[in-house]
């Protein structure tokens, strides 16, 4: 189906939201030899293997595609993510999905659900309650100086900072974002002409935070052998029963996929459930799947997942209903796609949507 166009009356709302095709989207910044510079950087450093005696995976992720967000209010968080270089590009209203897409191409797919009781994020904002779910998604920015000036102009207050490498803010439903340079350097002289569209830095998006139990090690042997985060970044030995937000382990695919474990899960584990999931079906805020693009087709995907008893659905069989997948509310599924997709959860739960390359 193609992106819609002109104005969409969404859901009733007298409030009108703006509708362009990705072609329409402010472009990238900077000129293509120095994103392609970006991209080889963050693509060919080497990391040694997260275990010397891995095999093929069983699915190669080549970056991240979207990401499926609860929000309460649909048009506020548009609002919201148009400030940070985000266009919408379609639109389900009979099952109240937006699709958003900024300059690089990642897409955020929002559905409509309640307000999260005492306004608070469940995965973030209980500091003795840390359950299983991505917690956060970060993007590269050139300068953090720079994203610092944009935000104080868009009035977009500031969560937290790590050092000078990071700041942190949250969306409309207190969801946390992240936008780092880790390496301290910073490519513009004057934070003041820093823009929107810098957010990315050549990558769709940087990585997810996802939240895991102890033992750790095994869920870097499971991202490692489903979905080819095979290159070891950061490990240590933390505190099997931490309260605080220890720095996390970091794996990366070849193609510079990223991911961060947060290793401070502190609440019992049924993978079946979900955190975003209330105990009478209602949804909370969050992100409630992350969606990577993969080499392989869906087909040859999820015959090789499923050979290997990992927990995964193909999506299509979820919206038509033909089947339940635990708790997951299909619902959040049906923004505009070109063909199947799969839902894979980890061993904890968290889920994660797959994206076949020529679905892109």
């Amino acid at each position: 189906m193609l992106p819609l166009r002109g104005k969409l009356l969404l859901l009733g709302s007298a409030a009108a939201l703006r509708v362009a095709s990705f072609s329409d989207a402010a472009s990238s910044s900077g000129d293509a030899a120095y994103r392609q510079s970006v991209i080889a950087t963050t693509t060919a450093r080497k990391y040694p293997l997260w275990k010397e005696s891995r095999g093929e995976p069983l699915v190669r992720t080549i970056q991240y595609s979207h990401l499926g967000l609860g929000v309460s209010d649909l048009t506020a968080s548009v609002s919201f993510y148009e400030k940070i270089g985000f266009t919408v590009v379609g639109a389900n209203t009979k099952s109240a999905v937006i699709r958003l897409r900024n300059s690089e191409g990642l897409e955020l797919h929002l559905f409509k659900i309640s307000p999260a009781p005492e306004g608070k994020n469940v995965l973030m904002d209980f500091p003795s309650h840390k359950p299983p779910g991505h917690t956060h998604a970060s993007w590269k920015v050139p300068s953090v100086p720079g994203v610092k000036h944009l935000f104080s102009k868009l009035q977009i207050p500031l969560s937290g900072t790590r050092s000078s490498l990071a700041v942190f803010v949250r969306d409309a439903d207190r969801t946390t974002l992240e936008f780092e340079r880790n390496d301290g350097k910073d490519d513009f002289e004057d934070p003041s002409v820093f823009k929107k569209e810098d957010i990315g830095f050549g990558k769709t998006l940087d990585h997810v935070g996802t939240r895991i139990s102890a033992p750790y090690d095994d869920h870097l042997d499971f991202y490692a052998r489903t979905l080819g985060f095979t290159l070891l970044v950061r490990h240590y030995t933390p505190n099997p029963e931490p309260l605080k937000n220890f720095a996390p382990m970091v794996t990366k695919s070849v193609d510079g996929c990223e991911i961060n474990f947060i290793p401070n899960c502190n609440t019992s584990i049924n993978p079946k459930t979900n955190a975003l999931v209330a105990k009478d079906g209602s949804l909370l805020p969050g992100i409630l799947f992350t969606a990577v693009t993969i080499r392989e087709s869906w087909s040859v995907a999820y015959a090789k997942l499923n050979a290997a008893d990992v927990d995964v659905v193909v999506d299509t069989e979820l919206i038509s209903g033909k089947i339940k997948w635990g708790d997951f509310p299909s619902t959040s599924l049906r923004a505009i796609e070109s063909g199947p997709t799969l839902l894979m959860r980890d061993l904890n739960g968290s889920v994660w949507r797959l994206v076949p390359s020529s679905s892109q």
